[in-house]
């Protein structure tokens, strides 16, 4: 999967939508004045740079728009990393995931923020959002694994957790096993994803074994581990985001490296709608005179209260 176009942060006044077994997610209302998109352009899987605002052609529901503004790399994170911490992740396997995450946040900087969060069979919010990245590290440290995997509803957990603002907000999801313990199902979360403005990035766990049916292969994955990639990257295409793997020759650290270059080396496109109508909104990012590969989140939606409060 190419690097790809975080969701748009819309400079608006917000609704409240949710469902009585995902936790309630902002949604975007009337005033919907300004649009801002972050766009990863890459090629042969390294980023460009040096593009300018008339390199982009931006289209909202098929309507071309004009670029009004274009920055590099000048967006502060807000990163929620979400850990599995279920039974499958002990010994030398939990160390290398603290290590992971331990190494993401020694690449911020300090106009960024962190928040950590674990699951196994319930989701914990370990350290709320924070720019002390030291506490972050501290409660890091007395994790410990043990159980089964709320995958969903951890995920479902970090979206609820984000109040848009003029950032670059991500979800990094570590985990190695599918979902076996939640009450949101996977369909809510993908939908809260596509109304939230978070950028979802997926990292599958080296398995070491876990997942493969008796005297299967070793590239052979459970119908339920195939099904929990797969919800991965249906976040991913919905917010924008990337999936990746580790594995012996890409270990976790490196990973969550990758992770954190991909979040940084983006375009922050901003254009006003010709139209604001509520409802989905299809957005489409085109490159002009570069080559180069854009992957972008399907769109965003604007709540139908948006004409009556105009």
């Amino acid at each position: 999967m190419r690097p790809s176009l975080l969701a748009p942060l819309i400079v608006a006044t917000l609704a409240v939508l949710g469902t009585a077994s995902v936790p309630q997610q902002p949604t975007f209302r009337a005033g919907v004045d300004v649009v801002k998109v972050d766009v990863s352009v890459s090629r042969g899987g390294e980023h460009i740079g040096g593009l300018k605002a008339e390199n982009f052609a931006m289209f909202d529901n098929g309507v071309q728009q004009k670029i009004t503004g274009m920055a590099l790399d000048e967006v502060p994170l807000e990163a929620y990393l979400v850990l599995d911490l279920s039974g499958s992740v002990q010994g030398a396997k939990l160390e290398q995931l603290k290590q992971a995450a331990s190494a993401f946040v020694d690449g911020l900087v300090p106009r960024d923020k962190v928040a950590l969060l674990t699951f196994a069979q319930q989701v914990t919010v370990r350290q709320p959002l924070t720019a002390d990245f030291q506490a972050f590290r501290r409660a890091l440290a007395e994790v410990t694994s043990g159980g089964q995997t709320a995958l969903y509803d951890a995920v479902s957990k970090a979206i609820s957790l984000r109040e848009p603002r003029d950032n670059r907000a991500v979800v990094v999801v570590c985990t190695d096993d599918h979902d076996n313990a939640s009450t949101a199902t996977s369909k809510q979360v993908v939908d809260a994803a596509e109304r939230s403005d978070v950028l979802v990035y997926g990292v599958m766990a080296a398995e070491d074994g876990a997942g493969r049916s008796p005297g299967a292969g070793i590239g052979f994955r459970s119908p339920q581990l195939q099904f929990q990639i797969g919800f991965l990257r249906s976040l991913a295409d919905a917010t924008g985001g990337r999936v990746f793997r580790a594995n012996v020759r890409l270990p976790l650290d490196e990973v969550f490296a990758m992770v954190l270059d991909d979040a940084r080396s983006r375009y922050l496109l901003t254009y006003s709608p010709d139209k604001s109508a509520p409802g989905w909104h299809k957005l489409n990012v085109k490159l002009v005179g570069v080559k180069g590969d854009v992957v972008a989140r399907r769109g965003y939606f604007v709540d139908k209260g948006a004409e009556r409060a105009r």
